[in-house]
């Protein structure tokens, strides 16, 4: 689903109630008609008035390292007091695999590699 501003879920809102139909106000904001729809029906569901800056909750599954660990971890790294993922899972994160530790350093773009 696109994801509409808040001021535009406003005007979809403002628009449908003097009566407009989703193609002329798909027209008017610059949206396709089913996105206007959508939007639409999510903010009337919810019922009352919408909170128009209100998203949901991302599924999915939490980070094992918050992001405080993985700045420890960085700085570690980059001070030269650990030389790679293993001597930072053993000083910081006993509880995680190496490999688990790697992968931190992967996305964070410090990849394996001599100094």
């Amino acid at each position: 689903m696109v994801v509409c501003t808040p001021t535009k879920k406003a005007r979809i809102i403002q628009l449908r109630k003097q009566g407009w139909k989703f193609r002329d106000i798909g027209a008017d904001i610059g949206l396709e008609r089913s996105v206007v729809s959508q939007n639409y029906n999510k903010l009337v569901k919810k019922g009352g008035e919408p909170d128009f800056y209100h998203t949901e909750a991302i599924p999915g599954r939490p980070k094992v390292i918050t992001p405080h660990g993985e700045h420890r971890a960085e700085r570690l790294i980059k001070s030269g007091e650990c030389h790679n993922a293993t001597d930072i899972q053993r000083v910081l994160f006993p509880e995680l695999h190496p490999t688990t530790v790697r992968q931190i350093f992967i996305w964070k773009g410090l990849p394996g590699r001599i100094r």
